[in-house]
């Protein structure tokens, strides 16, 4: 499986259609013809990734809202409760254009109003994406991931008609990411930027179980 496309800003060149999407995949075949294809931000352009690849299957990974944020914020060094957020500011965040584009709403037809809405506005527009396709959905919470690491890998691998090659105990439990902070008061963690996870996420986390 290769690794994700370097190339962020192609996104907002479809966006606006200065690039179409068949283009896109042509250009990048190599890495569209591989058995596993992992990019999330595919999630936000299923509609075209659908017309051209009918007879695929997509798997969406859910975390709760809250969390979700929490360790993307972790894993950029950002705090969660910053009134406003100067990219220069902060190391990760500068020398990356593709997480500058996460926190930045606007290409999706919302203008937020601070980080966190941005942030909490893709949580809900890739809710609603699986919450209004469910049939061509496998949901994949990563809560259930976290209780039984393995089980939850091969149940996958079965629905998605993978085989199960190799026994993988030795490696669910290898950090390949710096760890996350746990946080026990969301309230102090956000401060008055919570509102904004509430007012877009509560209502999908609710009907994902959350």
């Amino acid at each position: 499986m290769n690794p994700g496309i370097k190339r962020p800003y192609s996104k907002i060149l479809r966006k606006y259609n200065i690039e179409n999407f068949e283009d896109y995949v042509f250009q990048y075949q190599d890495f569209f013809c591989n058995d596993i294809v992992k990019e999330p931000g595919l999630t936000f352009e299923y509609y075209d990734l659908k017309r051209c690849f009918p007879n695929a299957k997509f798997v969406i990974i859910v975390r709760e809202p809250k969390d979700n944020i929490r360790s993307i914020l972790d894993r950029l060094k950002i705090p969660g409760n910053l009134e406003n957020l100067i990219v220069n500011d902060w190391p990760e965040l500068k020398k990356s254009p593709a997480w500058q584009i996460n926190l930045d709403s606007c290409w999706l037809d919302y203008c937020s109003k601070s980080y966190i809405d941005s942030l909490a506005y893709r949580w809900k527009l890739s809710s609603d994406t699986y919450l209004k396709n469910k049939n061509d959905f496998i949901l994949f919470k990563y809560e259930d991931f976290l209780a039984n690491k393995k089980d939850s890998i091969e149940k996958l691998s079965y629905k998605l008609s993978l085989p199960v090659k190799n026994d993988i105990t030795s490696y669910v439990d290898k950090q390949y990411q710096p760890k996350g902070n746990k946080i026990n008061n969301y309230k102090k963690f956000y401060g008055d930027n919570l509102k904004y996870i509430e007012e877009h996420c509560i209502e999908n986390s609710k009907k994902l179980g959350y």
